[in-house]
């Protein structure tokens, strides 16, 4: 796989970086991201240094994708149970009609 150099600019500083090929809008877009996340840190806690801007970011970030996880996996949870039901219900609707088929050929 191939890749571009992409510059990209995280609290004022410029990053030349590697980009696998095809991927360079997703990346600008995330690091866009990610810089609103670090200037709003910056904004909130203005003493902070860069570095520990970045390790507050990645702290928050990190447990939104916990939270995001945890709701992803309730939800399959949720599924799973709707869809048990509903075979359980297919089930005895199939049971059903056989016991009726059934009667009306005696």
């Amino acid at each position: 796989m191939s890749s571009n150099t992409i510059e990209i600019t995280l609290l004022d500083k410029v990053y030349t970086i590697n980009c696998p090929e095809g991927e360079e809008a997703t990346l600008q877009h995330v690091s866009h991201l990610l810089n609103q996340r670090f200037l709003e840190l910056k904004q909130r806690n203005g003493l902070l240094s860069p570095d520990k801007i970045a390790v507050m970011a990645a702290l928050n970030l990190t447990h939104e994708l916990m939270q995001s996880q945890s709701q992803i996996q309730q939800e399959q949870q949720v599924t799973a149970k709707r869809i048990e039901m509903l075979e359980q219900t297919i089930a005895q609707a199939l049971v059903s009609r056989t016991e009726n088929a059934s009667k009306r050929l005696r």
